[in-house]
């Protein structure tokens, strides 16, 4: 029985609610919760605790918090491979508190450059960009 939901905008259709256990009920909700729910969650019983530790709900959680970044650490990546994906979230954020890059980030990274208009055409016309082509990129080592 496929128990994954049916999407129809932002609706869930379910077949029938009978075809569910009260812990795969529960287990879907905990998926759509924000981390600090599922935390506050596992408090209320021992039931509720085993279904926030779930290794997919942390999963879901990890991809949904790094959906929009630049950068993540291969370390919380691999702990993610390694089915250890609350881990990898609590590492997250904690690693989110940074407020500087290490060496070999800082060397992972390509920086694209194009001189703006402003600078005339001397400096436009040597610039690739400016043909309709890649931009410039500048790259570090370590």
């Amino acid at each position: 029985m496929d128990k994954g939901p049916k999407s129809a905008g932002s609706c869930w259709i379910l077949p029938s609610i009978h075809q569910f256990t009260a812990d795969e009920v529960t287990s879907i909700v905990f998926s759509n919760l924000d981390h600090r729910y599922v935390c506050l969650c596992s408090r209320v019983c021992r039931a509720w605790k085993t279904l926030g530790m779930q290794e997919d709900i942390w999963k879901d959680l990890c991809i949904r918090l790094w959906s929009d970044k630049v950068h993540v650490p291969n370390e919380f990546l691999s702990m993610l491979k390694q089915r250890k994906s609350r881990d990898a979230f609590k590492g997250s954020l904690l690693d989110s508190k940074r407020v500087s890059i290490t060496l070999s980030e800082f060397s992972s990274f390509r920086f694209y450059f194009r001189f703006k208009k402003a600078a005339g055409s001397y400096w436009t016309d040597q610039d690739p960009f400016w043909r309709g082509e890649h931009p410039i990129f500048v790259s570090f080592n370590e």
